[in-house]
């Protein structure tokens, strides 16, 4: 009896436990969660997904309920749950890394908002955690980003600020777009997914014309508008879809790519990180081989410059090619 007692218990406060964890699903998701949803990430049967949802419905009072695909979803507003786990000095100190690499990006509107966090997240802090504001302050004045004077394309805030919102509440936009390889404007349906920030800015996007994901570079977008038209987002990793390519640059083939580096510069490769999916082996001569996959030949052959005569290209042969072409344009130019 004592054990199923026991057992009794265990289950009793995993449901606890499954109420909490489905309050903030329902507060983090974008989209929010349908019964299927619940069913399948509690492992529940329909039945007990509706109780957990009207508990839920029941707690919380108004949440939001939306239809997607024939589906009813729901979501709480993030006022209505106040669950705020512990905050740490090192993600206090994240925020403010992240104000400083947005400052280096001239994005104004942005440093305000992720000021504004700070200030609201500090307020929610419990007074221990108040107490220890002089520890934060130090961690922050020990770390700080090394400047990397280059150009930058200036972007609309108020372009950037209409696609942001649009993200967040799943909107399809339509924008209008100064495509460089063809000179011309021309319109485009997008859902919107993330940017990417680097010397050119870009949004990541489904191209419903060419139904794939797709980079726009936002200084060419001339305009934007919001369509009332949702989507419901499909499973996409902008850090995977990112490391596809070296650099930005998507391209349609990806390459198996394999350089030699010279003996005399072996300690700084062994340190340095190329690619995600790189794979480093020492030689026996001392020489160190760098392999990795991804597309972006153009950009390897930038990158490729800084390690001069220190670098042989073993593979692909499309990079070999196109490196021995800019070195012959660069001569061209140094007459």
């Amino acid at each position: 009896m004592e054990t199923k007692k026991n057992l009794y218990e265990i289950e009793r406060y995993k449901r606890t436990e499954d109420i909490v964890r489905l309050a903030l699903k329902l507060q983090d998701s974008q989209t929010g969660m349908c019964l299927d949803d619940i069913t399948d990430y509690f492992n529940v049967s329909r039945r007990t997904a509706e109780r957990m949802r009207d508990s839920i419905l029941k707690i919380f009072g108004d949440a939001e309920a939306v239809m997607h695909d024939g589906k009813k979803y729901w979501k709480l507003k993030r006022t209505n749950v106040s669950l705020l786990p512990t905050i740490t000095d090192i993600e206090m100190d994240a925020i403010d890394a992240g104000i400083k690499t947005l400052k280096r990006y001239k994005r104004k509107k942005e440093v305000a908002v992720l000021t504004s966090l700070k200030k609201k997240v500090f307020c929610l802090t419990n007074s221990a955690q108040k107490s220890n504001s002089e520890g934060i302050k130090n961690i922050t004045l020990s770390e700080g980003l090394a400047l990397q004077p280059s150009p930058q394309f200036i972007v609309s805030d108020d372009i950037l600020q209409t696609i942001r919102n649009a993200i967040i509440s799943c909107n399809e936009i339509k924008i209008e777009y100064f495509a460089r390889s063809r000179n011309s404007d021309g319109e485009k349906v997008i859902q919107p997914y993330g940017f990417l920030y680097g010397i050119r800015h870009y949004l990541v996007g489904w191209s419903k014309k060419d139904k794939e994901f797709r980079y726009f570079t936002l200084s060419n977008i001339k305009k934007v508008s919001v369509s009332k038209r949702t989507f419901k987002p499909q499973q996409f990793s902008l850090e995977d879809f990112a490391s596809r390519s070296f650099g930005v640059f998507q391209e349609k083939k990806v390459y198996e790519v394999i350089w030699e580096f010279s003996k005399k510069v072996s300690k700084d490769v062994l340190e340095y990180q190329f690619h995600p999916t790189q794979e480093v082996i020492p030689q026996k001569n001392g020489c160190v081989l760098v392999k990795f996959t991804a597309c972006g030949l153009l950009e390897m052959v930038w990158h490729l410059f800084q390690w001069g005569d220190n670098v042989k290209i073993i593979a692909p042969k499309e990079l070999k090619n196109l490196y021995k072409e800019k070195v012959n344009e660069l001569k061209k130019v140094a007459k």
